[in-house]
């Protein structure tokens, strides 16, 4: 088995023992998927998912968000900080959506659209349309690089991602991406990172390296 499938594989087999649950994994919805999204921007998941339940529920769609009061979505997302912009992105993406959208809504309604990344499009495109995108934030460049090329470096060479995407299938996509998630989360940190429980150590090159383990 190449690299590339142990990698997969192993994240797969992790994901299934390990992997977390949140409201916003058991949706396809697009909407309550750029939420979270949104909501999960520098901010923890297990922090988000006390106040996710909450904003869904006074903000069930992009109609009722579009025409939401600024001041009262702000007051909502508060604990979680930048709740000034993250309430003016939101009612903008809601309002653009509300124009922009008829019907439901497909993946081409993502593009453009404002305050939505590439990140962001990419991930959404992943969970609510079950598409092969691999969404590349910091966090998951970090545990690529390190695997691949033993180090964390700026940008991770496309043909990896394309041997990636292109071997983890539509069926197995957004499982994968949560463990990624996860994975970087509970044991490929940014500091400290825990060699020694890690299933991909024996090929890992950052492990291989430098010698942690």
């Amino acid at each position: 088995m190449d690299d590339t499938n142990f990698f997969i594989n192993t994240v797969l087999r992790w994901y299934e023992k390990n992997g977390r649950d949140f409201p916003w994994r058991r949706t396809k919805d697009v909407y309550r998927l750029l939420v979270a999204e949104k909501l999960l921007q520098r901010t923890q998941a297990k922090i988000v998912a006390k106040f996710y339940p909450k904003f869904i529920s006074k903000y069930p769609t992009y109609h009722a968000l579009a025409h939401a009061k600024t001041k009262d979505v702000e007051r909502l997302i508060r604990p979680l900080g930048l709740y000034k912009i993250r309430a003016r992105e939101l009612k903008n993406m809601a309002a653009l959506m509300e124009k922009r959208v008829v019907g439901v809504p497909s993946p081409d309604d993502l593009k453009g659209l404002k305050g939505v990344g590439e990140y962001v499009e990419k991930a959404v495109r992943c969970f609510a349309f079950g598409e092969s995108m691999l969404p590349l934030d910091a966090n998951i460049k970090r545990l690529i690089s390190r695997f691949f090329y033993g180090e964390h470096v700026a940008e991770v060479d496309n043909r990896i991602c394309e041997g990636i995407v292109r071997n983890v299938g539509r069926s197995e996509i957004k499982k994968f991406v949560w463990g990624l998630l996860d994975f970087e989360e509970e044991i490929c940190t940014p500091k400290a990172p825990k060699c020694h429980k890690c299933p991909l150590a024996n090929r890992c090159r950052y492990v291989l390296f430098s010698h942690r383990a």
